[in-house]
């Protein structure tokens, strides 16, 4: 196994984890909140729209309570960038500045600034491809894009495991979608290539595709990633 980008390329890359305070006590969120927060986020700072390189996470942290996510004292709440080093400086001026989701405001925090950390399980909330609606097509693309692009052999370098289906609307379209975990991996060098460079990487300005540590459990396959994503 040969996984290229090289470690010298994934070490060029952090996570700026930025904490999300309600200022009104509680924010209610939709759960479907990643066309308004990417759009939030690209109203404070046009680098977060513009630049492909930055990526970003479902909101951590918060509770689910029917149609909505729920961040308060009790349930904080935050949103993790993912960019290169050298735009870190582009991107700690949102700090301290007011965010609108879908009507809520909310105060962003200054951020912790981590590398990427290598996990023999990484998960994603959702991952979606053009043309790939069932778990089967899902699973045979992401198998041949580990293969060609990373040299990693499934049941050998990894396992992969599609979770429950998911949808999101962007731009007024249904987009569907399925959660992710890949266990077992083989190499911390795999590990941190697939944080840095995801197999399927569409629409990560809106969530998708953001791999990070986490657990999977195989009893309990429906419930893996909540709409409450844990950072690790």
């Amino acid at each position: 196994m040969n996984p290229s980008p090289d470690t010298h390329i994934t070490s060029r890359i952090v996570r700026m984890q930025f904490a999300l305070l309600p200022m009104t006590g509680e924010a209610r969120l939709p759960t479907d909140y990643g066309e308004a927060l990417f759009a939030g986020l690209s109203r404070i700072n046009r680098h977060i729209h513009e630049n492909p390189d930055v990526r970003i996470s479902p909101i951590v942290g918060g509770v689910a309570a029917g149609s909505r996510l729920l961040l308060n004292r009790n349930f904080p709440g935050g949103v993790i960038l993912q960019t290169p080093v050298n735009a870190i400086p582009e991107l700690l001026i949102i700090a301290g500045r007011t965010l609108d989701v879908a009507g809520n405001k909310l105060r962003i925090g200054i951020p912790q600034i981590r590398p990427l950390v290598p996990s023999k399980t990484i998960i994603s909330r959702m991952i979606t491809v053009k043309g790939k609606n069932s778990e089967e097509e899902l699973r045979e693309f992401l198998q041949r894009e580990l293969l060609h692009r990373y040299s990693a052999e499934a049941g050998v370098d990894y396992n992969l495991h599609i979770l429950r289906r998911r949808v999101i609307s962007v731009h007024g379209k249904r987009i569907h979608g399925y959660g992710l975990a890949i266990t077992d991996i083989a190499s911390e060098h795999l590990s941190l290539t697939l944080q840095a460079f995801p197999p399927a990487s569409a629409r990560g300005k809106y969530g998708c595709g953001f791999l990070h540590p986490g657990t999977y459990n195989l009893n309990k396959h429906a419930d893996d990633i909540s709409d409450s994503v844990t950072a690790v």
